[in-house]
């Protein structure tokens, strides 16, 4: 469906950009490295977008469906918070074990990848929470940012920076504690008694670092693919 292209292109895009943050963030969340300056020094630079291949093959599709449900809801004059609940309700669950498998390939887990015995629903109920929470956030921010501003005046490259900054500054802290729960046997419970406020927000930086390029140039592919094939459906 013609629909389904400005989110897989948009899901290309932020992945191609995002992972090699990702993949920074991600160990300096479990500490194993101590900044960034530290995990170049160890880490060898071609390990960048190790396991690159699962998000690229899973979040174009999910960025696809996702935004195809927004877009349909909003033209069916849903709220752009309805519209938001919606989309993201009914994308959010399947992305738990994929997550899971990405964590441990850039944790260097389990080097040796086995996809079927390594797929898991272990972190479920942070990763669950923390992936509803930060798409129906992004989607919006972002809706409201795109209803709420005059056309003339539309900003993608902003309105994407603005919606994402937004959204991690709060399920940050929820995305630490899913990656100490996808890295370690340790109990929710023991996680959050020995984990810091300042240590919930380790990697924070480079999260907000990687959405500039990341989520401004992924919304403004995402809109001029779909101006492009609103257009053409105006043609036939």
């Amino acid at each position: 469906m013609i629909d389904l292209i400005p989110g897989f292109i948009q899901g290309i895009i932020r992945v191609i950009i995002s992972y090699p943050f990702d993949n920074i963030r991600t160990n300096i969340q479990t500490q194993k490295y101590s900044s960034i300056a530290d995990f170049y020094k160890n880490m060898n630079l071609s390990k960048l977008y190790r396991g690159c291949y699962i998000p690229l093959i899973t979040i174009p599709i999910d960025r696809s469906i996702q935004f195809y449900i927004f877009e349909e809801c909003n033209k069916r004059n849903f709220t752009t918070i309805r519209s938001s609940f919606t989309a993201t309700l009914l994308t959010s669950i399947y992305s738990v074990p994929v997550n899971y498998l990405q964590t441990k390939i850039m944790t260097n887990i389990n080097t040796n990848i086995n996809i079927i015995k390594t797929l898991s629903y272990k972190g479920f109920y942070s990763d669950l929470s923390r992936s509803f929470i930060s798409s129906f956030l992004y989607l919006t921010i972002y809706g409201k940012l795109r209803d709420n501003i005059p056309k003339e005046k539309h900003n993608y490259f902003i309105f994407g920076i603005t919606s994402s900054t937004l959204m991690w500054s709060i399920v940050y802290p929820l995305d630490t504690i899913r990656v100490l729960k996808q890295t370690s046997d340790t109990t929710y419970n023991n996680i959050i008694k020995t984990t810091s406020i300042r240590n919930y927000y380790r990697g924070f930086p480079i999260v907000i670092l990687r959405s500039i390029p990341s989520s401004g140039f992924g919304m403004m592919s995402y809109e001029y693919t779909r101006n492009i094939i609103n257009q053409y459906k105006d043609t036939v």
